[in-house]
C-alpha cells in the first residue's frame, strides 16, 4: 500500500451511503495568543486525514501504520500505537484519527508524519509541515 494523501484538517465526515468523505478547513499553519510560550496545548476538533492505495491489483491482508507529531527538534510529541487496517476488495483505503488537541513546545516548524510497519520496523511514507507561530 501507498499513502498517497495526508493532511491535517479541522473535520471530516464520511457519507453512509455513497463512502465519499468531505474534508473541512484544511490546516497548514496554526498563529495563537498565549501567556505561556513554551509546553502548551491547541485544543480543537482535528482530524488527520490519509488516503492508502494499493501497489498492485492482487494485494490483500493487514496494513499496520501509525502516526507521529515530531517537534522542530525531532522530539515525539504524540505517538498513535500501531493501527491495523483491513485491505479489502478496493483500490483505496481512506483513515482518519481525530483529536480533541495538539500539543506545541514551543514556535517552530512541527511535523505529522505517516509511517507504514515493514517487517519489525515503521518507515516514513509520508511527511505533512504544520507551522506554529506564537504572538
Amino acid at each position: 500500500m501507498k499513502n498517497t494523501l495526508l493532511l491535517l484538517c479541522e473535520g471530516s465526515s464520511i457519507d453512509k451511503e455513497t463512502g465519499q468523505w468531505s474534508i473541512f478547513n484544511h490546516i497548514e499553519n496554526f498563529s495563537v495568543e498565549t501567556q505561556k510560550k513554551e509546553n502548551f496545548s491547541v485544543r480543537g476538533k482535528f482530524s488527520l486525514v490519509s488516503f492508502w492505495t494499493k501497489e498492485t491489483e492482487d494485494e490483500t491482508g493487514k496494513l499496520n501504520i501509525k502516526y507521529e507529531f515530531v517537534a522542530p527538534d525531532g522530539e515525539v510529541l504524540m505517538d498513535s500505537s500501531d493501527l491495523t487496517l483491513d485491505i479489502g476488495k478496493g483500490s483505496m483505503i481512506k483513515h482518519r484519527l481525530k483529536m480533541r488537541q495538539i500539543t506545541f513546545k514551543n514556535e517552530g516548524k512541527y511535523h505529522f508524519r505517516a509511517l507504514k510497519k515493514k517487517e519489525d520496523d515503521y518507515q516514513q511514507v509520508a511527511k505533512i509541515p504544520v507551522k506554529l507561530t506564537v504572538k
